[in-house]
């Protein structure tokens, strides 16, 4: 998680100092108004842009009994907690680029339409979420202090399903771009259908000690038998939905138009079936690991446009 933050972190201060290179740079002068010969040609441009997705997502998780060897008087669920239904919004920070071509416009319609496409590959850096959790699963240890050795002495002990969008992000979408003038620049609405391949990451875990039987009168420490249920699967998501994009011409430099946008995007995800993942052991003691995802998911984003305009 930390390195994916120092990535990411990197990636801005790039993007943030070729900005201000291109717009102070030699050669560099304010974009200007509308230009009728630009909407008579193909226009293909590169982008850097950063934003957050977000989605709801639900959680669960059943164990089984204690199967295998144990006192008689230990607990015989695995985990007695009865777990909540939580409910999660999933936040997912990214960076990435995108690549867009325009096509000439229609200049005698209103607004003169041009068609448009793109390609965007991202790198998503979000937190690991889990819903639900019981406790603290982890490694276990006994309870500082503690001189009696009883199963509730001894911590790691929990569980919990946890979910984390994988990084890579491959989104793509196609619309009409409509110029307008505002500032005595170029400024365009782009609405269009958008696509996103997302994966997840559904992991579950369950840590639990059992004490055995011991010998009537036996002077040792009780016996604890470990019991760690693990499983994870990864699940791929496609999702389909409207955007809408606000794009500004800021500055020319040689070739370049920079142009500044931001947008915002809603897909809908028809294959979001709630995802099982079982775990279990030798002695057939069990796990069962839920995860849904809400059928809809938003997007805000930003960024820097180059646009390949030759005078």
């Amino acid at each position: 998680m930390l390195a994916r933050m120092a990535i990411c972190v990197k990636t801005c201060r790039l993007l943030l100092w070729g900005t201000l290179l291109l717009c102070l740079g030699v050669g560099a002068v304010a974009a200007e108004p509308v230009d009728e010969r630009e909407l008579s040609r193909w226009v293909p441009s590169f982008a850097l842009l950063t934003g957050m997705n977000a989605q709801r997502t639900e959680g669960g998780l059943l164990t089984g009994d204690v199967l295998g060897p144990q006192h008689a008087t230990a607990e015989p669920q695995i985990l007695s907690d009865t777990p909540p239904n939580p409910h999660a919004r999933m936040m997912t920070p990214f960076v990435g680029g995108s690549i867009e071509l325009m096509t000439p416009a229609w200049v005698s319609l209103p607004g003169r339409p041009r068609a448009y496409s793109h390609v965007d590959i991202s790198f998503g850096f979000g937190p690991e979420y889990r819903i639900p959790k019981i406790r603290d699963p982890g490694s276990f240890r006994n309870s500082p202090g503690s001189v009696s050795f009883t199963e509730g002495t001894i911590l790691g002990q929990g569980g919990q399903t946890a979910a984390e969008v994988e990084p890579l992000l491959v989104a793509a979408g196609a619309g009409f771009a409509f110029t307008l003038e505002a500032w005595d620049r170029a400024l365009r609405i782009k609405p269009s259908l958008e696509y996103l391949r997302e994966e997840i990451e559904i992991r579950g875990v369950v840590r639990r000690v059992v004490i055995q039987q011991t010998p009537a009168g036996s002077v040792n420490p009780p016996d604890f038998r470990h019991i760690t249920l693990t499983a994870k699967k990864t699940q791929v998501y496609h999702g389909l939905g409207p955007g809408i994009e606000l794009e500004l011409d800021a500055r020319r430099s040689g070739p370049f138009v920079l142009s500044l946008f931001i947008g915002a995007k809603a897909w809908a995800f028809l294959d979001n079936e709630k995802q099982v993942v079982i775990a279990t052991n030798e002695f057939g003691e069990h796990a069962v690991f839920e995860f849904l995802k809400n059928r809809w998911a938003f997007a805000g984003s930003l960024g820097l446009r180059f646009r390949w305009v030759p005078e």
